[in-house]
């Protein structure tokens, strides 16, 4: 697997590089590296507070100059989950059926989009459409 390189990443709060991240460092990091593409660093959320990562998830996935909800994801979509009812988490798509994901307690991990306990918490897939590394 192309991916292996990640999975010895630690899982460090509102880190944003291999020396540790969290759920979205992880996008972030591959978003670069994978597609090129520079996102937002999300900088500004309190990752203690998980009101606020779904504030955050809900205003960029509504700007449609950097967001865009997507139906069928692909490689390089992001997959955005609930948990008790706020907009949590989320994991970078390495296809339309598997994902990419750092958590807490696993660390770095592949999962599918089709178990029935990651089906019932995903809300939706969004990809990036604003602006590419070196423009922003």
């Amino acid at each position: 697997m192309i991916y292996q390189e990640y999975f010895n990443i630690p899982y460090e709060d509102l880190g944003r590089d291999m020396l540790g991240c969290d759920c979205y460092g992880l996008v972030y990091i591959l978003m670069k590296a994978e597609l090129g593409k520079r996102i937002p660093i999300l900088s500004g959320y309190d990752s203690a507070n998980d009101m606020s990562l779904s504030r955050y998830i809900e205003v960029s996935s509504a700007q449609v100059d950097s967001w865009l909800v997507v139906d069928k994801p692909r490689k390089g979509d992001v997959a955005v989950f609930r948990h008790n009812g706020l907009l949590q988490h989320v994991a970078f798509m390495l296809d339309d059926t598997n994902f990419i994901e750092m958590t807490r307690d696993k660390g770095v991990q592949v999962s599918q989009i089709t178990r029935s306990n990651i089906r019932y918490n995903l809300a939706y897939f969004c990809r990036y459409i604003g602006v590419e590394d070196g423009k922003s």
